[in-house]
């Protein structure tokens, strides 16, 4: 099962980042271009999630992760990470 959850990750992943790509060539501005997760969970709830921790350093982490990493970037790693575990951990 994971493996199907990562190769579905990655071809989402791959799609995002040539659709991105494409719009940065033509020189549009949609969507896909600066897709983060703070667009897509919102304002308040990206920053209430930042500032659940105490830890200045992970609020940095978590801070750039969720701003400033494309939507494309995270789904290719996460589908990455799936894969790998779906092929080698099959008692997972």
């Amino acid at each position: 099962m994971l493996t199907k959850i990562g190769i579905g990750s990655l071809i989402a992943g791959v799609f995002m980042a040539i659709f991105a790509g494409i719009s940065g060539l033509m020189e549009k501005k949609n969507f896909w271009v600066d897709l983060t997760l703070s667009k897509i969970f919102g304002e308040e709830t990206t920053e209430s999630f930042i500032t659940f921790t105490s830890s200045e350093t992970i609020q940095n982490v978590l801070d750039s992760f969720m701003y400033e990493v494309p939507v494309s970037i995270i789904a290719l790693a996460t589908g990455l990470i799936c894969l790998v575990f779906g092929l080698f951990v099959k008692d997972f």
